[in-house]
């Protein structure tokens, strides 16, 4: 059974299991990790545990399964089908944060040179942990580690989709959508200020394939606010 949900997620992200680059990986010699890394497009790579990651554009990841231990290191964004073992957590380090699992399905966020950290959780439960602060989420949560914080959330988009610019919203506030645009449109979308107090508006839409600039545009059609885009930097006032 589990082998066939694993086809099945892969097979929702859009990254068939044909794709898996092995010039890609580095395997280290005992006890040592092994380095993955996606270098220019999403690709998904099946890990010695049996587990299974898809990596971003760009993203690497060094892994350890040391027997009563699975270990991560992440750079860039990754979607982790964990093989459930009770006897063997499975941990994922990034940044300042860290996600233990036991097995499940989950995506983590966190590039070089940027403090925030992203967990979506698709199905099972994880702990995440970042500063001296902890939280549970369980299917259909998520949680940003950013400015120090760690904010829990319930997930208003649909399933992370790795390599694919799609986005869909149920009932997203402004804020939850900003969070969508960081990872979706990661390097091209370079900041955001906000210069306005917090919206009400909660929309329901969805987005596929359109540029950054569009997708601003029709954002500012949903919420009462004014969304300027310029030279990557997104400002929202009111």
């Amino acid at each position: 059974r589990f082998a066939w949900r694993i086809a099945l997620r892969v097979a929702a992200v859009m990254i068939p299991l044909a794709m898996v680059a092995l010039t890609l990986v580095s395997r280290g010699a005992a006890g040592e990790p092994t380095l993955y890394a996606a270098a220019e497009r999403a690709d998904t790579f099946a890990l010695p545990d049996g587990s299974v990651v898809v990596l971003g554009e760009g993203s690497q990841l060094a892994f350890t399964n040391g027997g009563k231990s699975r270990k991560a290191k992440l750079t860039g964004i990754g979607l982790f089908m964990v093989r459930h073992d009770d006897g063997c957590p499975f941990t994922v380090r990034t940044g300042e944060a860290e996600v233990r699992v036991l097995g499940t399905t989950f995506s983590v966020e966190h590039w070089p040179g940027e403090e925030r950290v992203r967990t979506r959780v698709e199905q099972g439960h994880v702990m995440m942990e970042a500063g001296s602060v902890s939280v549970s989420l369980l299917a259909g949560e998520e949680a940003t580690w950013d400015d120090g914080r760690l904010q829990k959330l319930a997930s208003v988009s649909g399933p992370v989709k790795i390599g694919s610019r799609e986005m869909t919203f149920h009932k997203a506030s402004l804020a939850q959508v900003v969070e969508e645009l960081k990872t979706c449109y990661h390097g091209e979308l370079k900041g955001v200020e906000f210069r306005c107090s917090a919206d009400s508006v909660l929309i329901t839409t969805s987005f596929k394939d359109q540029t950054l600039a569009s997708v601003v545009e029709e954002l500012n059609m949903h919420f009462d606010k004014k969304l300027t885009l310029h030279n990557g930097y997104l400002t929202i006032s009111d």
